[in-house]
């Protein structure tokens, strides 16, 4: 598969249908993969910036159903592997609140809706059931917090082998040592953010969704 450029985070790798010539059909793990480079590295950037810098094959349209189909797997806490349904079920369902998803997907594949047919319970569910106007997209401090959860979950252990710091060149170390104190500052700045505002918004949506132990799926991108 070809590599993407590198950004903050590390590196990538595209799929290697993004960037196939002539295009070619995507499947759902290329969606995935597709929707989710595009979550934690381009964030900010629109649809057709980032097939341009990126030199990809697909259309802005085909990003924005992969990151539509990205989401709705988060959201159903399935894998491309488990996944019942295909790349074109997983784009639609995105039409609908999250809350409803689950239950029109096993719909779907129970039924064995067509396309049409589920387009059209889509249709429905949108007309009684409308996405709430002005849904703002996760903070950045908050998306940040959520990516250094393996580092507090125990899958990465950041103070093991502390013992081996003389091990490191004085180079290395210097740069480590910047980068520990600036995350140290950063994380501090937010600690005493969410202290400060604490209570202060206890009846509003936001403030209710974060009290939530339950992961979260990813915000809707509003630069498409």
């Amino acid at each position: 598969m070809a590599r993407g450029s590198k950004k903050k985070g590390g590196s990538f790798k595209w799929p290697a249908a993004v960037r196939k010539q002539p295009p070619s059909p995507l499947t759902l793990k290329d969606a995935y993969e597709t929707g989710r480079i595009v979550f934690e590295h381009f964030d900010q950037m629109s649809n057709r910036e980032i097939v341009d810098r990126e030199k990809l094959t697909i259309t802005k349209l085909t990003l924005h159903r992969c990151c539509a189909a990205y989401r709705v797997l988060q959201n159903l806490k399935y894998t491309p592997e488990s996944c019942p349904f295909g790349f074109g079920v997983a784009a639609r369902l995105d039409l609908v609140e999250e809350k409803y998803q689950a239950a029109l997907a096993k719909r779907t594949v129970d039924e064995g809706l067509s396309t049409q047919r589920l387009e059209l319970h889509i249709a429905q569910l949108r007309q009684k059931h409308p996405r709430s106007a002005g849904k703002q997209p996760m903070p950045r401090f908050e998306r940040a917090l959520g990516r250094l959860a393996p580092f507090t979950d125990g899958h990465f252990n950041l103070v093991g082998d502390l013992e081996r710091v003389s091990e490191l060149s004085e180079e290395k170390r210097g740069q480590l040592q910047r980068r520990a104190a600036q995350l140290r500052a950063e994380l501090e700045r937010v600690e005493k953010a969410l202290s400060a505002s604490r209570g202060t918004r206890s009846g509003s949506p936001r403030a209710a969704r974060a009290d939530r132990a339950a992961p979260r799926a990813p915000a809707r991108r509003t630069n498409s």
